[in-house]
């Protein structure tokens, strides 16, 4: 998973121009959170403690001395491979030590900067930062040059993260795009979640918390972003094709959650369909144990024991193909026809040519039932009546009608309101 993953990101990397290093040192910095000290602060954060993080953050345990600290993430050419030395180790071939996370920091490469505070402030406001600040000056050759540290600027061009003090480093708000655009977004594209997930806790130390199964929620937990917030900054489809690829790998052995043992009303013996000649629904069928990353039917099981504890009388027809639904239920006298669909990331709902038939013949007494974040801790479950009249889809030539996020969303509803 871990070597797999850093595949993919190199990939992104060739693709985007991504600079990982400062990828990784931005989360490591969100990681930190309260442990740096803030902008215009009296307190500063030395060098030596952020550097010691990142390599903690960074640091695999299945990997021996030295090079055990994996500074390259997004990939490299080097004969060494991405691994590197804790910082002031000396790296085999080597002949100093290495400090990768304290030229990250400084101001010739790095995101630093010793202005004032007000002065740094206001830079993160301008679209041209750095280069318009009034301690800008130019050296003999023409090149930019900090006339507070008397410090050219080497290579490309940097927003700035961190406030040099005479004790160390203060944070800027780390919120702010002009701190994380160009970076989490390199060309306009976005990092795929899943392979970022997979590099940064696959053989973690305990700078992050251990864990059986990591999916978006407690990656948004530990590096402190709101969940609609890593929607907008990386790629959370699961279906896109880095993302795909780290998963189907771990659908092959991962384990990422069990249903839990609620009892499902089953229908009666005679059960009414909607027309005539459709045969009767059949019993929920048992999962096995494990649950591997989502096969479709646990979630179809969990939107059912989701219905029966609101009252529904809840039978199967997942395993009967043509009915365009999954689960149809019953209370007093009312049937509705439940089509389930669920992801391990955010779910955008794609229907079927005959599921979107199914779904405007019954219009107001057919539901989606949508599973975001399937097997985590986080998983959420919401429901949407009659998709075909209150949705626009987006259609695709495969013709599987696609039902956007945004235009969902404010038609949610919970089972004991359907």
């Amino acid at each position: 998973m871990l070597d797999a993953g850093v595949e993919l990101l190199k990939e992104f990397q060739r693709r985007s121009g991504a600079r990982g290093r400062f990828i990784v040192l931005y989360l490591g910095l969100r990681r930190m959170g309260p442990g740096l000290a803030a902008l215009g602060s009296a307190e500063a954060t030395a060098s030596g403690e952020i550097e010691e993080y990142m390599d903690r953050l960074l640091t695999k345990r299945h990997r021996q001395e030295p090079l055990v600290v994996l500074t390259a993430p997004f990939g490299t050419t080097a004969a060494k491979g991405p691994y590197s030395a804790r910082t002031g180790g000396i790296a085999p071939g080597n002949k100093y030590p290495t400090n990768i996370w304290r030229s990250h920091l400084g101001i010739q490469k790095g995101v630093g900067c010793p202005a004032d505070p007000t002065v740094i402030a206001d830079l993160l406001r301008q679209p041209a930062r750095r280069l318009a600040c009034p301690h800008l000056a130019s050296d003999p050759d023409g090149q930019h040059l900090c006339s507070l540290a008397g410090t050219s600027y080497r290579g490309e061009e940097h927003s700035i993260w961190l406030r040099k003090t005479a004790d160390g480093w203060q944070s800027v708000d780390l919120d702010q795009p002009a701190v994380y655009d160009d970076y989490l977004k390199p060309g306009g594209e976005r990092i795929p979640i899943f392979p970022l997930i997979g590099v940064l806790y696959c053989g973690a130390t305990d700078a992050l918390p251990q864990r059986q199964a990591v999916g978006i929620p407690e990656f948004c937990a530990d590096f402190r972003f709101g969940i609609e917030q890593v929607a907008d900054l990386f790629d959370c489809d699961p279906v896109s094709p880095l993302n795909a690829s780290i998963l189907r790998l771990a659908g092959e052995g991962v384990v990422v959650g069990r249903p839990s043992s609620a009892t499902i009303a089953q229908p009666p013996a005679e059960s009414p369909g909607a027309f005539p000649g459709v045969p009767q629904p059949q019993p929920l069928p048992e999962l096995s144990e494990p649950i591997l990353l989502n096969s479709g039917v646990g979630a179809e099981l969990a939107v059912a024991e989701d219905l029966a504890r609101n009252g529904w009388e809840v039978s199967y027809r997942g395993s009967q193909s043509g009915m365009g639904y999954d689960l149809e239920t019953a209370q007093d006298a009312e049937r509705l026809y439940v089509e389930v669909k669920s992801s391990v990331g955010f779910t955008s709902p794609e229907l079927t040519e005959s599921e979107w038939r199914v779904a405007q013949e019954h219009g107001e007494r057919f539901v989606l039932a949508i599973v975001d974040f399937y097997g985590s801790p986080q998983q959420a479950l919401w429901y949407i009546r009659d998709p075909a009249t209150n949705v626009t889809p987006g259609e695709r030539p495969a013709t599987i009608y696609r039902l956007p996020r945004a235009a969902i969303e404010p038609l949610s509803t919970d089972a004991e309101f359907l």
